[in-house]
C-alpha cells in the first residue's frame, strides 16, 4: 500500500510539473501553501524553537543585567580594589594570569573600568583598561537588543539574527584588547 502511495504521489507531482530538485524548508508543523510559501497552522514558529530562543535571549538578558548591576554597586578603593558592597572586603583577584605570573592579562582592569564607567568617572575607566569602554558599551547594547528579540518571539516574528555583526564585533573588541596590551607592555612594561 505504502509502495502504491509512493508511486502515485511521484505520478502527482510530475503531472503538476512542480520540480523535485528544489528545496523548501518549512517547520515540522508547517503547511506549504499553493504560492510556495510556508505556514504555520497557528500562523506562528513552533513552539519549542520560540521556547529555546526565548529561553537563549533571558539567559542573556539576566547576565547582562547582572553584570550592569554589579557595576553599579561595587566600588573601586584605591585604583586597585574593587570592594563588596557595604563592607571594606575587596573582591579576590579574578585574573589567573596575574595571580601565576604577577603580570596582567589583556582583561586586566575590566572589572574596575566596568564600575568605573557605572558612577560616572570615564577617566579612571580608561586609566584600567581602555578597550572596556567598548566592552561596557556592548553589554548595556545587549539590555534593549534582548527586549526587543524577546518582544518579536511573543508576537510570533522570526528574531533579528546579528551572527555577523556580533562576530565582527568581539573579534574587534578581542584584536584591540591584544593591541592595547602590546602598547602597554612596549611602553611601559607588563601591566600590573
Amino acid at each position: 500500500m505504502s509502495r502504491r502511495k509512493d508511486r502515485k504521489n511521484s505520478v502527482t507531482l510530475q503531472e503538476t510539473n512542480i520540480d523535485r530538485s528544489s528545496t523548501v524548508t518549512a517547520p515540522v508543523d508547517a503547511e506549504i501553501t499553493d504560492a510556495g510559501t510556508t505556514e504555520s497552522p497557528r500562523g506562528d514558529l513552533p513552539q519549542a524553537y520560540v521556547r529555546s530562543e526565548k529561553r537563549h535571549h533571558l539567559v542573556l538578558l539576566a547576565l547582562a543585567g547582572l553584570v550592569l548591576l554589579l557595576s553599579a554597586v561595587l566600588n573601586v578603593r584605591d585604583e586597585r580594589y574593587v570592594l563588596i558592597p557595604g563592607t571594606t572586603i575587596p573582591l579576590p583577584e579574578l585574573c589567573t594570569m596575574k595571580r601565576v605570573s604577577g603580570w596582567g592579562c589583556p582583561g586586566c582592569g575590566l572589572t574596575r573600568c566596568f564600575v568605573s564607567l557605572a558612577h560616572g568617572d570615564l577617566t579612571a575607566a580608561l586609566s584600567y583598561n581602555p578597550v572596556g569602554i567598548l566592552v561596557f558599551a556592548f553589554v548595556v547594547a545587549q539590555v534593549p537588543y534582548r527586549l526587543v528579540q524577546l518582544h518579536r518571539l511573543s508576537r510570533g516574528k522570526e528574531p533579528y539574527h546579528s551572527f555577523r555583526f556580533v562576530g565582527w564585533a568581539m573579534g574587534t573588541i578581542g584584536v584591540l584588547m591584544f593591541l592595547q596590551w602590546g602598547i602597554q607592555i612596549v611602553l611601559g612594561g607588563l601591566p600590573q
